[in-house]
């Protein structure tokens, strides 16, 4: 494929690691992740958490994944903090939801999974269910534990295809009422929301793991659908224009 490989920005966790000679602050995101939008053809770069660097970073960008890690702060969509919610991280948080509102603002192209579709659904006006225990526990990487019913028309489905899929979850907060500017695309049976995505912009969200999945190819399809429409984009003036 000729042409330069277009940029893909991901989100990093924070760990704290502790040597013999002190202790150290991490940023850091799975292989599998910058694996995966390698082998699509995408250049994958690490984001590191300032909400300083989010209009520069955005523009140096052709598309973005956000991935998952810690319950995002409640105030952040009007709630207070339930006694399940666990330890925010601040500063990603406060980073991550500046991003995602640049990214929509710019046409970026987004693809959000697990704690990443909550950031999404919350930095576009949305609110998260705090503790979903029926959510709760499952995780492993080769077995779907529950189905979602894909809806037709939707440009998920276009990636994956319409009904049923068999997926994990490692997650015990949900969307609750959706972005108004985001529709939910993937339910499970119980009515809970595990996809959304924007109907006039590049943006899909999962609330399960599709790289942990490893007995199908959900993630190398979502994987090269970001590419693409990184590609898309990056083939284009700042105005949005075609050359």
């Amino acid at each position: 494929m000729g042409g330069r490989r277009p940029v893909i920005g991901v989100t990093g966790f924070h760990e704290q690691w502790a040597f013999e000679h002190g202790s150290y602050l991490f940023t850091a995101t799975e292989r599998v992740f910058t694996d995966g939008l390698l082998e699509a053809g995408g250049l994958p770069v690490l984001l590191m958490s300032a909400a300083e660097t989010t209009d520069d970073a955005v523009a140096m960008l052709d598309g973005l994944l956000l991935t998952g890690g810690a319950d995002v702060e409640p105030s952040h969509y009007g709630r207070e903090v339930a006694p399940e919610t666990g330890t925010p991280d601040h500063e990603r948080d406060a980073f991550e939801i500046a991003l995602v509102r640049a990214a929509v603002d710019r046409g970026l192209p987004v693809l959000a999974v697990c704690r990443g579709n909550q950031v999404v659904n919350v930095a576009l006006g949305g609110e998260l269910v705090q503790h979903a225990p029926t959510h709760q526990g499952y995780g492993h990487p080769t077995v779907g534990f529950h189905d979602v019913d894909v809806a037709a028309g939707s440009r998920l489905a276009s990636v994956l295809g319409a009904g049923n899929h068999p997926v994990n979850s490692l997650h015990h907060q949900t969307v609750g009422s959706t972005a108004p500017s985001l529709r939910a695309v993937a339910h499970t049976a119980d009515g809970s929301v595990e996809a959304t995505e924007h109907p006039d912009q590049p943006l899909i969200t999962v609330q399960w793991h599709p790289e942990r999945q490893l007995d199908n190819d959900y993630w190398s399809r979502l994987a090269s659908w970001l590419v693409r429409e990184a590609r898309t984009y990056s083939s284009r003036t700042p105005e949005g224009q075609e050359p």
